[in-house]
């Protein structure tokens, strides 16, 4: 039989056009002589494959997103299952009891590590203190050396109080600007005062000493030597100050 409107042939016993879907029956209507009957119109077959296609992958969306909450859904039980356990809890108890132990290992480590740091630093400047101070040249004359200390240690003393006399009275000879330095120290204090050499005419003496002036914000610490003459039997003056602060 063929179609009136695609004119392709179809089988008698088909209903519908195979090619554009118009049914037959109304071919035969037309052919039999109903003219003005106009085909009812049908949904070609693409549009059905279509449609059939879409709604296949609609479906397949559907199940994987069902097959997605059933994966989360079964990880969530097994935790749930495995916080339950008492070999996990066991497990995670010795895992945490273990990093602390290396945490606190390390730690010590690192502070065993300044430690050796801060003495090989101390003993560098015990070196540098022995070496400055002349150790292995010891001083014969006691006496000697008991009136430098003290004079030393009073000539500081003159300077902590800010004393511009009595501390210009132990020089030989007047510093320039000596009066304005005296006064703007706020304090000098001695560590240590070390006879190095002393004869009949001169000595010298090794100082360790903290002073802070009033125009610096911070105190410094001075080593090094102070050089003497003698001016009469008994009696010493400052000639010189060989300091360098640390």
């Amino acid at each position: 039989m063929k179609c009136i409107k695609c004119g392709n042939d179809n089988d008698k016993s088909r209903k519908t056009c195979w090619f554009c879907g118009v049914e037959m029956g109304l071919q035969k209507s037309n052919e039999s002589g109903s003219a003005g009957v106009k085909p009812r119109s049908v949904i070609p077959l693409y549009l059905k494959f279509l449609a059939a296609t879409i709604g296949a992958l609609i479906f397949a969306g559907i199940l994987a997103y069902l097959s997605q909450n059933q994966s989360e859904t079964d990880s969530h039980a097994i935790s749930a299952r495995q916080s339950d356990d008492p070999v996990a809890k066991l497990t995670a108890q010795i895992q945490s009891q273990q990093d602390a132990e290396k945490h606190e290992r390390q730690q010590a480590l690192d502070i065993a590590q300044k430690n050796t740091a801060a003495i090989q630093q101390l003993q560098e400047e015990n070196k540098t203190l022995k070496a400055m101070v002349g150790a292995d040249k010891p001083v014969e004359n006691s006496k000697a050396s008991d009136e430098l200390a003290a004079f030393v240690r009073s000539y500081y003393a003159a300077l902590d109080r800010r004393d511009v006399d009595a501390a210009l009275a132990k020089w030989k000879a007047s510093p320039k600007n000596f009066s304005a330095l005296v006064k703007n120290i706020e304090y000098f204090k001695v560590n240590d005062v070390r006879v190095r050499s002393v004869d009949a005419n001169h000595a010298t003496v090794w100082v360790d000493v903290i002073g802070k002036t009033y125009s610096s914000a911070n105190s410094e610490r001075w080593m090094g030597d102070i050089a003497l003459d003698a001016i009469a039997p008994g009696k010493w003056a400052i000639t010189s100050l060989n300091l360098k602060s640390k």
